[in-house]
């Protein structure tokens, strides 16, 4: 791959990143996330063990879009620094990091674009 095409993908992945943390509003997830966590540790929270799953599930969705936003951001810091090292034995590595980059972004979009209410929710398709 020519430097040009990484350097490219390299802006493009920044742009999309900044567009996630953009929509996704990160510090809306993180005040969220402390309102579940506050909720759970009152003293009545398990008594109703439908709305105490509900609520642990929230979190934990929460708290994975977060872990996988922070992670393709390590992989973009990693992309940067094996592109400023310009060192050509790395041209393999960089390539491999691209890949990646590529994959676990576009599945990580697609995830934040079926988030609705009823998205996780199975559904039955019929062809006749």
């Amino acid at each position: 791959m020519e430097k040009f095409e990484i350097l490219k993908k390299y802006e493009n992945y920044k742009t999309r990143i900044f567009e996630l943390v953009k929509v996704l509003n990160v510090e809306k997830i993180k005040e969220e996330i402390a309102s579940y966590e506050a909720i759970m540790q009152e003293t009545n929270f398990w008594n109703d063990t439908k709305k105490a799953a509900s609520i642990i599930q929230a979190s934990n969705k929460l708290k994975e879009n977060l872990q996988e936003l922070k992670n393709l951001q390590d992989l973009i810091e990693e992309l940067e620094l094996a592109i400023s090292l310009e060192d050509e034995s790395l041209n393999e590595e960089i390539e491999n990091l691209i890949l990646k980059i590529d994959k676990d972004l576009e599945h990580f979009e697609i995830n934040q674009l079926l988030n609705g209410e009823y998205d996780n929710c199975n559904a039955i398709m019929e062809l006749h």
